[in-house]
């Protein structure tokens, strides 16, 4: 289950976010609320597996999306890049 977040406001139009509905998205637009988290509306850019296949566009209060940055795309790809080839080394390592 995706991670619920306090609306901080920092997120703007243009960002790339996850959200409620899995996969990546870019804010569209942002409709506020008096007393509650905005609601942010998204436009599908990839699913969760990194294809358009699927994609689709949503909404979802604004508590539910989490701004990524270049950077923190950049860590998760390295960390999951490391462990696709630990898990070859482990495979490989039963050939000897």
């Amino acid at each position: 289950m995706p991670k619920h977040h306090q609306w901080d406001g920092s997120i703007q139009v243009g960002d790339i976010v996850t959200a409620y509905v899995k996969g990546y998205h870019r804010v569209r637009r942002i409709v506020p609320h008096d007393m509650f988290a905005p609601t942010v509306y998204l436009e599908g850019i990839l699913n969760s597996h990194f294809n358009a296949r699927g994609v689709q566009d949503t909404k979802c209060s604004g508590n539910w999306c989490k701004k990524l940055t270049k950077e923190e795309v950049e860590q998760l790809r390295d960390k999951k890049v490391q462990q696709v080839k630990d898990g070859f080394d482990r495979l490989l390592g039963f050939f000897d």
